[in-house]
């Protein structure tokens, strides 16, 4: 049976800004995977390099949503093939929220 690992970080949404764990994982340079039900996002020195879908509308999701977030750190480099920008995935997930707002 496999040994589950515990999440280094568990975020209420909308208790907890969504914006803010972003920020922090982004800051830290954090290695590991963010969840939110079903979709995750895997990052790498704090940038995102793969996802379960499409990684701005996961991001999307996230920040529109309500539930658990969580953040499981892992040792080491996580693998895969993209490089995105937190920050940037942000601006974009703001410029489309401001496009449909219109």
């Amino acid at each position: 049976m496999k040994n589950k690992l515990k999440p280094t970080m568990v975020a209420d949404l909308p208790q907890i800004d969504a914006i803010d764990i972003f920020l922090i994982l982004e800051l830290a340079q954090a290695n590991g995977t963010l969840r939110f039900g079903a979709d995750w996002l895997r990052l790498r020195n704090g940038k995102v390099v793969k996802a379960s879908g499409d990684v701005g509308q996961i991001v999307a999701l996230i920040l529109r949503g309500e539930g658990e977030l969580t953040f499981r750190a892992v040792n080491g480099d996580p693998q895969g093939a993209g490089t995105y920008s937190i920050t940037a995935l942000l601006l974009e997930a703001a410029r489309v929220a401001d496009e449909v707002s219109k």
